[in-house]
């Protein structure tokens, strides 16, 4: 990587970890080529990542999401809030999350829903 011209400026020696290990270190490993690299479940033809949304601060994020709710609850909102992560990166997330709270009872007796 370190030859490649397209990272010369990018990536340096401390980048990268080297250790001893073999095949047999990564048995599910698969190599492949793919029109995505998370898949979303439609064609890459359909969807262009060229046609955004604008993009939002962490503060304004929430923001939107708060006016969101609130409208949403009188069924007046034309938003849509779409969750882009892929099935791996959501079990991540909910395996963090149970991390947290050594028992969801506690949870839930705190929060009140």
């Amino acid at each position: 990587m370190l030859s490649q011209p397209l990272f010369k400026n990018i990536l340096c020696q401390e980048d990268f970890k080297s250790s001893a290990g073999g095949a047999h270190c990564f048995p599910d490993l698969r190599v492949g080529v793919f029109k995505e690299i998370v898949p979303m479940g439609i064609d890459p033809k359909i969807v262009s990542y060229k046609e955004t949304g604008i993009h939002l601060s962490p503060q304004e994020f929430h923001r939107e999401v708060e006016q969101y709710l609130s409208q949403a609850t009188q069924g007046q909102s034309d938003t849509i809030l779409l969750d882009c992560r892929n099935f791996y990166e959501s079990k991540i997330v909910s395996a963090a999350c149970l991390l947290l709270y050594r028992c969801w009872s506690e949870v839930f007796t705190i929060v009140r829903v």
